[in-house]
């Protein structure tokens, strides 16, 4: 130990980064390979009525092309929450949801492949700010159906501890003030970037920038219906993530199914655009806090009411719901909380 401690230790992959030489996911290049694009929603809320390929499919550069239905499974990084799928089924609910998905030759015919699909929609109410969704909405309107009586509130978390409430009315001073955070991205420097390889002896390999490999493989087996010795995930270097890379992500799943449909090594990357559209960022938050102290300053309750807009899916919201709660108190010893 006394050769490391007290001594400046590089990274253990500083000098390949430093040199360019470490491989990140879009760094990787196969034979044959094909590029993938998606076909985005510009509704926040709709029903599909109709999704026609024929004319994408017929594009001479384009090799498959995939839609909802062909990916039904639900995921999500909880399992307490399996809500989401790699492409929209039935509805989308969020402007730029993925709808469809074409693997070309080239990301210039993937990307005129994507222009050729025709969909048509039926917009639903759509609910922009997290307010309108504790009310009660007409049937339908649910961004989901296990969403809880007849809301679009997908947790309620309340814990209590020595009676909050009683303990602000007796503490000689009370202040009660609102605050609302704005959602965040992440903004890591590399956008997502995933490649796929499939044969029938090797089983699936993908390469993501991910920050949870785990997590993407066990959901790969589960939505391709793969065993999981058959699937291979590799993360390679990462060019941050923060966060923002801990769920398994619709495009990974897409990219994956097609290389298996077509039998080539397929990749996608995203721009910066589809970052913040794919990117779940620090949920929007609006924080009412109570808090009362004695005539010295000396903290002794504290309440709070959050409401966090979780966007379309479930993700890490009913993990966040918590945490939102049980940090309130920071690095302050008060006995008498709640949320």
């Amino acid at each position: 130990m006394t050769r490391i401690v007290g001594k400046g230790i590089p990274y253990i992959d500083a000098r390949k980064k430093a040199t360019g030489q470490a491989m990140y996911a879009d760094d990787y290049k196969f034979p044959n390979m094909l590029y993938v694009k998606f076909l985005r929603s510009p509704q926040p809320h709709a029903r599909i009525v109709s999704i026609d390929t024929s004319r994408a499919e017929a594009h001479p550069g384009v090799r498959a092309v995939a839609i909802g239905r062909d990916l039904p499974l639900g995921f999500g990084v909880l399992p307490v929450s399996p809500d989401e799928t790699a492409m929209a089924v039935d509805k989308v609910r969020y402007a730029g949801e993925i709808v469809a998905a074409v693997a070309g030759e080239t990301e210039e015919a993937a990307l005129e492949g994507v222009r050729l699909i025709e969909v048509r929609y039926e917009p639903i109410r759509a609910f922009l700010e997290p307010e309108d969704s504790l009310d009660e909405c007409d049937p339908g309107e649910q961004i989901h159906e296990h969403c809880k009586n007849g809301t679009n509130i997908h947790k309620i978390a309340s814990l209590r501890f020595n009676d909050p409430e009683a303990a602000l009315e007796e503490a000689p001073h009370v202040r009660t003030l609102k605050f609302r955070f704005a959602g965040v991205t992440h903004a890591f420097t590399e956008p997502m970037a995933t490649v796929a390889t499939w044969n029938e002896d090797d089983g699936l390999v993908v390469i993501s920038a991910t920050q949870v490999p785990h997590y993407l493989h066990r959901t790969l087996s589960k939505i391709l219906g793969l065993p999981l010795h058959r699937i291979q995930v590799i993360k390679p270097a990462l060019g941050g993530g923060f966060g923002g890379k801990s769920d398994p992500f619709p495009h990974e799943l897409i990219t994956a199914y097609l290389a298996m449909k077509t039998g080539r090594p397929v990749k996608c990357r995203f721009s910066r655009e589809e970052v913040f559209l794919n990117n779940h960022g620090r949920h929007p938050t609006d924080l009412t806090i109570s808090v009362g102290c004695d005539g010295e300053g000396k903290l002794q309750a504290l309440n709070a009411d959050i409401v966090i807009d979780g966007g379309a899916y479930g993700s890490f919201g009913v993990v966040t719901t918590y945490y939102n709660g049980v940090l309130l108190q920071g690095p302050y010893r008060i006995d008498r909380f709640g949320f």
